[in-house]
C-alpha cells in the first residue's frame, strides 16, 4: 500500500508543473497554447484520475473556444465516460451538448441538455465564462414558418435541393403554361433560385397566417389537380403519388423569401423525365449529376401492373449529360407487386434510403436502406424499430451529417395526421432516440417532406394545414440550438498589438437601452 501511495504522489508531482503551465495559458485565454499543453499532458498514462478529468474539461473548452467542435466533442465525451464530473466540472454537460449540436447531432444534444438541466437543479454550477447567478439553461428551439407565393389552390409538395434552386412535385400545369389533358398526374417542377421565392406571410405555432403579402408576377389562377381514376384506389396508389398509406392528405407546401424578392414562376423541370404518369418525389447526388426519382411502373414507353391490376411505384435513376437526363434505369430491388419510392441519398452517395410496402415490413409503409457496393445497390434492409412502426413511415430525408428526417402517423407524441420526426443515425446507438419536431413545423394536419441543412437553420417542408391540399413552406430557425454560448473577447493596443489587461467593454442590447459591462482579464 505504501508503494502504491508513493507512486501516486510521484505521478502527481511530475504532472503538477506541466499542468500549472497549461492552466496559466488557459486562464490567460491563450487557448491554442492551452490546448497544446493539455494534449501533451494527456499522453502521461500515470496522470491521476482527478487531474485527468480537469485536463479533459479544460481541453474540451479550449477547443470549443477555438471553434474545433469535433475535438471539443471528443474530449467532453471522454470526460463523461470517466464517470459523473465533479461539481466544478459539471458544466461539461452543457459544453458537450453545445458541441454535439454544432456538429449536427441534434438528438444527442437534446438528451445531454436534459441531463445538464437535471444536474443543474441539484448543484450550484457556474459554467466557464459566465458570471455568478447566470443560468444558461436550454432554450426552446423556435422557428419562423413562411408560406410560399408559388403555392396554388391545388398541390405542391416534396421539395428537393438542386443547384441553387428547388425541385418539387405538383400537378401538371403548375406553371400555368400547360393545357395537357394529362393534368391528373404529377410532374416535377423547378424554381432556379430558391432565395428569390416570394412569401405571402408567416405562420404562427397555432396555425394562423400573418403579414399576408401578395407577390407580383405570380400566376395564382386556379388550377385543377386531377385525380388518378385509371386504377383502383389502393394503399399504394392514392391521389398523392408518394402516398402509400390509405390517406387523403394533400401533396405539398412551399416557403419563400422575404420582402424585396423577385417573384419567380415555376417551370417544368425536365421533359426527359416527365411522362404521362406520376413522377416524384426524388433525390440528387451531391454533385447534381445523378437523379433517383419515383415514377409509376412505366419506362421506355411500356407500363406494367401487379397481379391485382395496380400500377405500382418504382425507383429510377438517370444521369445528367449535355444538359439533359439520359440513361433512365430501374433500380434492382423494384417489383411489379409492391411500391418503392420516396428516395433520399446520403452525402457520400453510398446509402439510399427509401419507402416501401414490400412484404415483411413493420406496418403499412416502412423506411429501408440500400448500400452501394461495387457499383450495385444491395438488397434493402428495413431500418426496424423504433423508426418503423405499425403505422406508415414515409418521405425520408438525410442531411449531410447523416441525420434522418421522416414523416409518420404511427410514432407517439404526434399532433395529428403525418408528423415530422428526427433521428441521428451517426451516434452508434442500437436504439436511437426519435425526436418529434415542435409546432409550427408540425401541426394537427399532415406535415411531411422536410429538407434542411445539418444545423436545421433553414429548410422547406410540405403541409396541408392551410387549405386542405398540400403546399410548400420554408422555415428559419430564430433561436440558437444552444441554451447559451460564451463570447471571448481579447483587446489589443492598435499601435503595437500588445494585449491590454483590465479593459472595460460596454455592450448595448439592441432596443433595450441597457448597457452590460464586460471586464476582460
Amino acid at each position: 500500500m505504501a508503494c502504491l501511495l508513493l507512486r501516486a504522489l510521484a505521478g502527481y508531482a511530475q504532472s503538477e508543473a506541466p499542468k500549472q503551465k497549461a492552466d496559466h495559458f488557459f486562464y490567460a485565454q491563450d487557448y491554442p497554447k492551452a490546448a497544446a499543453s493539455y494534449s501533451e499532458l494527456l499522453k502521461d498514462t500515470s496522470l491521476p484520475s482527478e487531474i485527468r478529468k480537469d485536463v479533459l474539461y479544460n481541453l474540451g473548452y479550449s477547443y470549443q473556444q477555438l471553434g474545433d467542435y469535433a475535438k471539443a466533442e471528443s474530449h467532453f465525451r471522454e470526460l463523461l465516460e470517466l464517470g459523473e464530473p465533479t461539481a466544478k466540472n459539471q458544466a461539461a454537460y452543457l459544453y458537450y451538448a453545445q458541441a454535439l449540436a454544432h456538429n449536427g447531432k441534434l438528438s444527442e444534444a437534446q438528451d445531454i441538455y436534459a441531463r445538464y438541466e437535471a444536474t443543474k437543479s441539484t448543484r450550484d454550477v457556474t459554467p466557464l465564462g459566465l458570471g455568478a447567478g447566470s443560468s444558461p439553461g436550454t432554450a426552446k428551439i423556435t422557428y419562423r414558418v413562411e408560406n410560399l407565393a408559388l403555392n396554388t389552390p391545388n398541390a405542391e409538395f416534396s421539395p428537393a435541393y438542386f443547384r441553387e434552386g428547388l425541385v418539387y412535385v405538383a400537378g401538371k400545369g403548375a406553371s400555368g403554361a400547360s393545357t395537357s389533358p394529362d393534368k391528373g398526374y404529377l410532374d416535377l417542377f423547378y424554381i432556379p433560385d430558391r432565395t428569390a421565392i416570394a412569401t405571402t406571410g408567416a405562420l404562427a405555432a397555432d396555425g394562423t397566417l400573418s403579414a399576408v403579402r401578395t407577390a407580383s408576377g405570380l400566376n395564382l389562377a386556379n388550377r385543377r389537380l386531377g385525380r388518378d381514376t385509371y386504377t383502383t384506389p389502393t394503399a399504394n396508389d392514392s391521389r398523392t403519388v408518394a402516398t402509400f398509406a390509405p390517406l387523403g392528405f394533400s401533396e405539398g407546401l412551399g416557403l419563400g423569401a422575404g420582402k424585396g424578392s423577385k417573384a419567380q414562376t415555376a417551370e417544368e423541370f425536365s421533359k426527359d423525365l416527365n411522362t404521362k404518369y406520376h413522377e416524384g418525389p426524388l433525390t440528387f447526388s451531391a454533385d447534381g449529376s445523378t437523379i433517383i426519382f419515383t415514377r409509376n411502373n412505366y419506362n421506355e414507353g411500356k407500363s406494367r401492373k401487379s397481379s391485382d391490376n395496380v400500377n405500382k411505384l418504382k425507383l429510377y435513376t438517370a444521369q445528367l449529360r449535355d444538359g439533359g437526363w439520359v440513361d433512365v434505369k430501374e433500380l434492382p430491388f423494384n417489383s411489379d407487386e409492391y411500391s418503392t419510392g420516396h428516395p433520399t441519398l446520403s452525402r457520400d452517395g453510398k446509402s439510399l434510403y427509401f419507402v416501401s410496402d414490400r412484404p415483411g415490413g413493420k406496418g403499412g409503409t416502412d423506411v429501408y436502406v440500400s448500400r452501394l457496393e461495387n457499383n450495385t445497390w444491395s438488397a434493402p434492409r428495413n431500418l426496424g424499430a423504433p423508426i418503423n412502426t405499425k403505422g406508415d413511415e414515409m418521405f425520408p430525408f438525410v442531411d449531410e451529417r447523416g441525420n434522418l428526417y421522416f414523416a409518420s402517423n404511427g410514432q407517439p407524441g404526434g399532433l395529428g395526421g403525418l408528423d415530422i420526426y428526427f433521428v441521428s443515425l451517426t451516434n452508434g446507438s442500437e436504439t436511437p432516440a426519435i425526436v418529434h419536431l415542435d409546432a409550427p413545423i408540425n401541426s394537427k394536419s399532415d406535415d411531411f417532406g422536410l429538407i434542411t441543412d445539418a444545423s436545421r437553420s433553414t429548410g422547406y417542408f410540405s403541409s396541408n394545414r392551410l387549405k386542405g391540399d398540400d403546399d410548400l413552406f420554408r422555415f428559419l430557425r430564430e433561436s440558437s440550438l444552444f441554451g447559451c454560448r460564451n463570447l471571448t473577447l481579447r483587446v489589443f493596443d492598435e499601435a503595437d498589438s500588445a494585449p491590454l489587461d483590465g479593459a472595460t467593454i460596454t455592450v448595448k442590447a439592441r432596443g433595450e437601452g441597457r448597457d452590460a459591462q464586460v471586464l476582460t482579464t
